[in-house]
């Protein structure tokens, strides 16, 4: 048909979903099949028609959107029917277990790596409001999911939440479709009513949404089964652990309203979707209206019975003496409460003081894709800063105890000049002409370190600073002794899902250090994981963030887009303890690079850059010529990298999403052709007659090259195996060798040759 088949999406049990691109009305679209494992009975048709009437009638922001149902022939002669639906850009409401954990997949809000939960409560309260009132519309117009699971939620990067497939909806007035006493949905967030295989209504669906909205508060399932058979009986039998016996800071007014959605007759439960949100809401402005305490009530006690007889006279014992003395005691203590209380209003209130840095007459912010422009001393007492451009960038001092900021001598060609400073705020680390450098804030010139090609670092106590290589390599450590050789320290876990690891900052004691590890797509769903400097074993801390510092006496402060947050942080433990709350906000966030610009001191001083999240979209421009020049560009996909084909009439490109892929773009047609799908594929090279594309691709869980037909067809195919990140950087022109990098843990990185036909294959240059 028109459809151009981009990419697979997914495979459940009533389909098959492909990315495309609409050739007609030029847009991405997702396209759904039955799955080639199912015979297409009548029966399967007809369930799948169902849900394309079904969800094609609702027009809602938080249900997906049909746009028509569509049969196309297949090679055996038999045809195809496929729904047409909008391609939802995002991440379904389901996470995978904590790093290590022999477990399956989570849903948002359990509690993964370090005891943390992955939401935030209001953003859990928020999500509920958004699926609930998606169910209210489709169940006004008669349309029941009956499928209401994580999966079929997904969260874009905007926080709409969108709820996905219809594919068990039972259309009010059709068929069933579904014979007596079968059970359709998924075990866990099935109702009684589904479980038994009685009739549904819409109040099923509200069922299913009380077990999500259990699970994003309590970090838990309301039904605890180790199998099938036993889950199905909880859901009849066992009414679920009110939420605020697990987690205490749960409100009983939120736990009212989960229970209420999970009661197992359908009469008690809520009887609409729109009465739920409705009161999740109000719940949700009271809860930001006002703090919840709990208050202990003094308890009063009686005298005992009173009696007509009048006492006999009595010796006086210990006890008549006790009473008045410890009244004098209390009197005093009162007093000195009182005096110390009044000491305390009279005294100055501790106060937050903002004010802006004002730099050099002239002088504007050195850019550098995005790395941190801005370093405080960890005594607070010093701020350094690149500024100016290019040839003139200039690396300044200021004392934030004096107006002027001073310019630092011999610091004039810092062209990658990422900053920071040692543990005792005497020297200042930064990268220049590909060197990691020191220089004393007591004069002198910068001292080369080694060799680096530029990246996040961070200087420890214990002599030593890690950084980062490149992008996409792992974390490095060396002694801050001149001429020093690093180490590998970190090891990228990609069958783990980690996809990079950045922003290093070395804990106290300088035996520990936070860092970020990127799992593709947005730095809001980043892991912060802390990493053992000796052994070079991390684990995950905390997920939803990037770029982690800690603040004493027990913090971590990280950016979440561009939000600055502040958690708890038990430095003996090293976990997160606590529910993370918001320090700033609109702070510049390199969203492409995971950087948010700031940087904090010891004694709790932060010093920002305003601009929220910053994303500059890429562009390819072709220039024709005597000031001729056109944008090259596909609607709705970001591509760049661009290199020309040996006949100058085809550019390969890296095409930018949730993962990189590499494509020919046709310059005369303006048609993008996808060649690689799946894993990271990037750093491309031609071959000499243009026939192939060699490129490199973590697909085996580290960087290896890979060579694949540059006109769309075939498999890709590995050359050879070899550590140190092999990128391919250019073919012969007699197509007999490959020049490729690698990355060398002693001289940084060399070049080597590949033989296409003679031996040995790979020999160093």
């Amino acid at each position: 048909s028109h459809y151009h088949i981009l990419e697979k999406l997914g495979e459940g049990w009533m389909g098959v979903v492909y990315k495309a691109q609409d050739t007609k009305l030029d847009r991405l679209v997702a396209l759904k099949f039955l799955p080639q494992h199912v015979s297409p009975s009548d029966l399967d048709k007809a369930r799948f028609v169902q849900e394309a009437k079904a969800a094609a009638s609702l027009n809602h922001p938080n249900i997906c959107t049909i746009y028509g149902i569509e049969e196309v022939g297949a090679p055996e002669g038999a045809s195809q029917t496929f729904i047409v639906m909008e391609f939802v850009e995002g991440q379904t409401l389901r996470v995978t277990a904590p790093v290590g954990a022999d477990q399956p997949a989570r849903p948002i809000g359990a509690d993964v790596a370090g005891g943390r939960s992955a939401l935030l409560l209001k953003q859990a309260i928020e999500i509920g409001i958004q699926i609930a009132d998606g169910l209210a519309a489709a169940h006004e117009k008669g349309i029941v999911h009956r499928d209401i699971k994580p999966e079929n939620i997904m969260l874009q990067k905007d926080g709409r939440v969108r709820i996905m497939d219809f594919g068990l909806a039972k259309l009010k007035g059709a068929s069933r479709l579904t014979k007596a006493g079968s059970t359709v949905g998924t075990i866990s967030y099935m109702s009684p009513e589904q479980v038994q295989g009685m009739e549904t209504d819409h109040r099923t669906d509200i069922f299913s949404l009380g077990v999500i909205l259990y699970e994003m508060f309590a970090g838990q399932s309301p039904f605890k089964g180790m199998h099938e058979t036993a889950i199905m009986y909880e859901i009849m039998n066992v009414d679920p652990q009110p939420i605020s016996t697990i987690k205490p800071e749960i409100n009983a007014d939120l736990d009212a309203i989960v229970l209420e959605c999970l009661a197992k007759e359908q009469d008690q439960r809520y009887q609409s979707a729109k009465e739920l949100v409705k009161n999740l809401k109000r719940f949700k402005q009271a809860s930001s209206a006002q703090r919840f305490s709990r208050i202990s009530t003094a308890q009063h006690f009686s005298p005992g019975p009173s009696t007509d007889r009048v006492a006999e006279p009595s010796k006086p014992t210990w006890r008549n003496y006790l009473w008045p003395v410890l009244t004098v005691i209390a009197l005093i203590i009162g007093a000195v409460a009182t005096w110390l209380l009044v000491q305390q209003r009279t005294a100055p209130p501790s106060r937050v003081t903002r004010f802006v840095v004002t730099l050099p007459e002239g002088q504007a912010l050195h850019s550098i894709q995005g790395g941190p422009l801005v370093a405080l001393s960890p005594d607070g007492t010093k701020m350094a800063f690149v500024g100016g451009s290019g040839a003139n960038a200039q690396l300044f001092i200021r004392d934030m105890d004096t107006f002027e900021a001073r310019p630092v001598p011999n610091t004039s060609d810092l062209f990658n000049a990422s900053l920071f400073f040692s543990p005792d705020s005497r020297w200042l680390g930064l990268y220049s002409k590909g060197k990691i450098m020191k220089l004393s804030l007591d004069g002198g010139s910068p001292i080369a370190i080694c060799n680096s090609l530029g990246g996040d670092a961070s200087w420890g106590s214990g002599g030593t600073i890690v950084f980062r290589q490149d992008w996409g390599s792992p974390l490095w450590i060396v002694a801050t002794d001149a001429g020093s050789t690093p180490k590998q320290l970190t090891k990228i876990k990609f069958d783990e899902g980690e996809r990079a690891h950045i922003s290093p900052h070395v804990l106290p004691g300088g035996t520990q250090a936070l860092f970020t590890i990127w799992t593709g797509g947005s730095f809001e769903e980043s892991l912060i994981a802390v990493v053992d400097l000796k052994t070079g074993e991390h684990r995950v801390i905390l997920k939803g963030g990037s770029d982690a510092r800690y603040v004493s006496p027990g913090y971590i402060i990280y950016a979440r887009g561009s939000t600055v947050m502040a958690a708890g942080f038990d430095l003996n433990d090293l976990k997160v303890t606590g529910e993370p709350d918001p320090v700033t906000d609109n702070v510049r966030f390199a969203g492409a690079l995971g950087h948010s610009l700031f940087s904090v001191s010891e004694n709790g001083t932060l010093v920002l850059i305003k601009g929220g999240v910053e994303i500059t979209p890429t562009e390819v421009f072709l220039s024709e010529g005597a000031g001729k020049t056109r944008t090259l560009s596909v609607k709705g996909v970001q591509f760049g990298d661009p290199l020309f084909s040996p006949d100058g009439k085809r550019l390969v490109v890296t095409i930018y999403g949730s993962t990189y892929q590499v494509g020919v773009f046709d310059i005369q047609r303006d048609v993008l052709t996808p060649l690689t799908f799946g894993a990271d594929n990037w750093r491309h090279a031609w071959h000499a007659d243009g026939s192939g594309i060699s490129f490199s691709s973590n697909a085996d869980g580290r960087y290896q090259i890979y060579t694949v037909s540059a006109n769309g067809g075939g498999t890709p195919r590995k050359l050879f195996d070899q550590d140190g990140n092999p990128f391919p950087e250019s073919w012969s022109p007699d197509g007999k060798y490959l020049a490729y990098t690698v990355t060398n843990k002693e001289t940084g990185t060399d070049i080597w040759l590949y033989s296409a036909n003679g031996e040995p294959k790979s020999k160093p240059l």
